[in-house]
């Protein structure tokens, strides 16, 4: 079979499968809306070998490729050079389907042949805080051990640099660019916080000026680490959708915005439009009264839900993602028993597709070289190979 007896990228029909320039790597990238079987939205990479949960690919040489829903024990997709894909299902006892796929056919930028936008749905999201807004490590781990356990973690997504406001700042220094460039090689989507405020001593300074955001937002793009960016204080802005529009005028296509401060006092504007991921804090983790609440509330609170309805009800192009704040929630988090972090761990894990939601792992984070607050090493704290184990079944 010859490449051109594909369908051409204005003659797909109604595949599901898009392409994304993730760093220096073109990766293919399948995307899966409301899977009939398991009810679940998730992103399919379709470069090197992944393993899988819940998808089968399919396709018609002459008329459409598809992504196929059907819930198994696991898989694996690989392809080499010519981009041959082959689906082996675990348990099915059978390979379903395989097919020569053009990769230049697929890696289009941002395009989904249905001729919608398909952002990529932000599963297997964790922690990294790997360095800091001076390109200093501030990882609890050294280099040698977070990357290989990120990595094997099977992580598609990490933030992984703190650019704060800093207009150079969240650019690796020299010594640790191997290490970005092992994560970038792994496929793994990088991203990076800035903050819209000056910085301030317990709290937020003044809003920096959209033009100053403009120039950090350039020249973390041009920086060519990362593929995403995040901003953080998001809903303490009043002008937060003028920030989010100065990010995507840089070349942003993926932006996601700190909303903990949604239904609270602190906020003062409702969640921007033409955002990739809305995150906020699990609610239960919110407040000084963690440990009344874990005994008499849900891990997922009432407050969180209405949340996700929310960000679903009016931006469906986006995604909503629960996440421990840091750092607060994070150091009230470590104050918990290692039973009660593993507990809650797999609470949300697990009803990230019943509730609607995708979640970020709690890797490593960390605020300051040497400084505890804020900072969590799921190595040290016993809850590294569960969440490994989490990642891979539950995205």
């Amino acid at each position: 079979m010859d490449e051109n007896d594909l369908p051409s990228s204005g003659d797909t029909g109604s595949t599901l499968i898009s392409g994304y320039h993730f760093l220096h790597e073109r990766v293919v990238m399948a995307q899966v809306k409301d899977c009939p079987i398991s009810g679940r939205n998730f992103g399919l990479p379709l470069r090197g070998c992944h393993r899988l949960d819940d998808a089968w690919v399919t396709s018609s040489i002459n008329a459409v490729l598809r992504i196929v829903c059907l819930r198994f024990g696991g898989g694996m997709v690989s392809f080499g050079r010519r981009r041959f894909i082959r689906l082996a299902a675990v348990g099915t006892g059978a390979v379903i389907a395989s097919s020569l796929l053009p990769f230049e056919l697929l890696a289009k930028t941002g395009l989904q042949y249905e001729g919608q936008a398909a952002p990529p749905i932000p599963s297997r999201d964790a922690y990294g805080y790997l360095i800091n807004a001076r390109g200093r490590w501030d990882c609890p781990e050294p280099p040698g051990v977070a990357i290989p356990a990120i990595i094997n973690a099977g992580v598609l997504f990490l933030k992984a640099g703190n650019a704060s406001s800093n207009d150079t700042g969240g650019i690796p220094r020299s010594s640790f660019v191997q290490y970005f460039k092992q994560l970038m090689n792994a496929n793994i989507a990088l991203g990076v916080i800035i903050d819209p405020f000056y910085p301030a001593t317990g709290g937020v300074g003044s809003p920096r000026p959209l033009s100053d955001i403009s120039i950090q937002a350039q020249n973390l793009k041009k920086s060519g680490y990362y593929s995403w960016i995040f901003v953080d204080h998001a809903l303490k802005r009043s002008d937060i959708q003028g920030v989010v529009d100065t990010l995507q005028n840089a070349g942003w296509n993926l932006v996601m915005t700190n909303e903990s401060a949604w239904g609270n006092k602190i906020q003062v504007s409702n969640p921007p439009g033409g955002v990739w991921v809305h995150t906020k804090g699990f609610d239960i983790l919110s407040t000084s009264n963690y440990l009344t609440r874990l005994n008499s509330e849900n891990p997922i609170t009432s407050k969180d839900i209405a949340y996700i309805n929310y960000i679903k009800g009016n931006f469906p192009s986006s995604y909503p993602v629960l996440k421990l704040e840091v750092p607060p929630e994070i150091d009230r988090f470590k104050t918990l028993s290692v039973s009660q972090q593993r507990s809650l761990l797999t609470y949300w894990s697990q009803n990230q597709s019943t509730y609607g939601y995708n979640m970020i792992y709690p890797l490593f984070t960390g605020m300051n070289p040497g400084s505890t607050t804020g900072s969590y090493d799921s190595i040290a704290m016993g809850t590294y190979d569960m969440q490994r184990s989490l990642l891979s079944q539950y995205g």
